[in-house]
């Protein structure tokens, strides 16, 4: 069996759900370890939607082709606790607000891995 080398929406989903939870663990540290504030508040904003749009497309294409609801689930669930942390920020200290975050953005990231392996192993 050979392995295709294409980059799929999955790869994309997960590169950029991983990114997401990387930058919820560092992101806090840097003005402490720096000493300045990254007025880019923006671009929490833009990295949550992008990483959820890259993840619909992705998981919506996976569900038309094999119907497993696992990936679905561990996408929606990770999506939810995603935009519970990010809106939530105010409602809860930084630890809880961090763990959320992680969380969810590995069940992101599990979602897409599943998601891939119940495309490769529909269309084999």
């Amino acid at each position: 069996m050979t392995r295709s080398t294409s980059i799929t929406p999955d790869h994309v989903g997960g590169i950029a759900a991983g990114l997401c939870g990387l930058h919820c663990a560092v992101m806090p540290a840097i003005p402490l370890l720096v000493g300045l504030t990254l007025p880019f508040a923006w671009m929490e904003d833009a990295i949550l939607l992008v990483s959820l749009a890259v993840g619909a497309t992705a998981i919506s294409q996976g569900w038309r082709r094999h119907h497993k609801v696992v990936p679905l689930v561990l996408w929606l669930s990770g999506s939810a606790m995603a935009l519970s942390g990010h809106l939530g920020e105010a409602l809860v200290n930084d630890v809880v607000l961090r763990s959320v975050l992680l969380i969810g953005a590995m069940l992101q990231v599990f979602s897409h891995w599943s998601n891939h392996r119940s495309i490769s192993s529909h269309c084999a």
